[in-house]
């Protein structure tokens, strides 16, 4: 299970974007074959997706999403346009997603999301 921080979130404290209000919950990736045997708590919203290894990567040891997965998440999500390209530049400032990234999320993310995955 990766939790899907930023953009959706990424990780506690300056590594980590808001995908969302902060009602909304904590944005939780699963494969799309995991089915819990329990209710999921209010406090997280379940996304169900088949994570590549290049998408997924550690904060202390915690696999999470990495930001372009993240970012990518959110805009498929349909998450506004303004909000995505303050994750993208965000995260090209905190020194997390490279400048050809930043470039690549700037095209990817340009127009209305395809449906979410």
């Amino acid at each position: 299970m990766a939790q899907s921080g930023s953009a959706p979130g990424w990780g506690p404290g300056g590594r980590r974007f808001k995908s969302c209000l902060p009602d909304c919950g904590k944005p939780i990736t699963v494969p799309r074959a995991h089915r819990p045997q329990r209710a999921t708590p209010t406090l997280y919203v379940v996304h169900r997706a088949d994570l590549r290894d290049d998408e997924i990567t550690a904060y202390e040891g915690i696999p999470i999403v990495t930001p372009v997965r993240a970012i990518l998440d959110a805009h498929a999500s349909r998450l506004g346009p303004a909000l995505i390209d303050q994750a993208i530049a965000d995260g090209q400032r905190r020194g997390v997603l490279t400048r050809a990234q930043a470039e690549l999320l700037r095209a990817a993310t340009a127009g209305t999301p395809a449906d979410a995955r």
